[in-house]
Parts: C-alpha cells; structure tokens; sequence
C-alpha cells in the first residue's frame, strides 16, 4: 500500500494542481474576457508558434489586457500549485519535504514553459515562477505536518 501512494502522489498531485489551475483561469477569463485583438493574437500564436509576427501582435496586445487579468492568472497558478503540493504530500504519507519539493519544480516548470511558449508582461515571470515555487513548498510542508494525536486517558 505505502508503494502505491508513493507512486501516485505526483501524479495525484499534477491532477490537483491542473483542476484548480484550470477552474481559476476559467473564473479569470470570466472576471476578465479576452478582447478580440488578443484572442485573435493567441489563436495565430498556436497555429504557428515560431511566427514572429504572431508573437509580435501578442505583444502589441498586452496592453489592451487589463493588469488584473495577468494578476488572477498568476494567483491561479500559485494557488494550483499549493492545492496540487498539498495533495502530494497527503497522498506520500512518506518522504514529505521531497514530494514538496518535486511538485514545486513541476509547478513552476510548468508556468515556465507556459510563459516561455506565450509572450506576458514583463513583470509576470518572475513573479509567477517566485509565487508558485514558494505556494508549492510552503502548502507541502504544511501537508506534511502530522495531526496531534488524542492522549488516552
């Protein structure tokens, strides 16, 4: 049994962290709709993702995005991150601080690579992979602490 929870916590965890990421981008997207110049943008961006020129209208449409939009995103992936970190560790029952660890470098990999592929202000890098490694590990060694367990009388 213990093998077992050692082998599905990552992966328990990753589906935490991508169901709460994907539920707060969906809350964001509804907070915060999308104008028709970056949808527009993003779409030619996914098509070809090695056209500058797609990358170029990204750019040009930042600041059409009000700064808020960029905040909630950013909020939703260090709150995945925390979510996806503390089942992880729930699920290990064993080598805690390690499955922290790992799931914040999975989390903050996977902002990485998010904003690696799709152009963001130039504030949010840093500031998303600091907030999701540090959500990541802090919500870990919080679900690595043991519950006080009752004295028998």
């Amino acid at each position: 049994m213990g093998c077992l929870r050692i082998v599905a916590a990552i992966p328990l965890g990753l589906l935490a962290m991508g169901a709460t990421v994907a539920l707060c981008e969906s809350i964001s997207h509804a907070a915060f709709p999308t104008s028709d110049e970056m949808r527009a943008a993003v779409e030619a961006l996914m098509k070809d993702p090695q056209s500058s020129a797609a990358r170029d209208a990204v750019l040009a449409a930042i600041p059409t995005a009000p700064v808020l939009s960029f905040a909630s995103l950013v909020i939703g992936w260090a709150l995945g991150a925390a979510v996806g970190a503390f089942v992880a560790v729930r699920v290990a029952g064993a080598l805690r601080l390690g499955f922290a660890l790992a799931m914040a470098v999975l989390a903050t990999a996977t902002v990485g690579i998010n904003l690696f592929l799709i152009p963001h202000p130039s504030w949010m890098p840093l500031v998303a992979c600091a907030s999701t490694f540090g959500t990541a590990l802090f919500a870990g060694l919080l679900g690595s602490k043991r519950p006080a367990t009752p004295k028998a009388s």
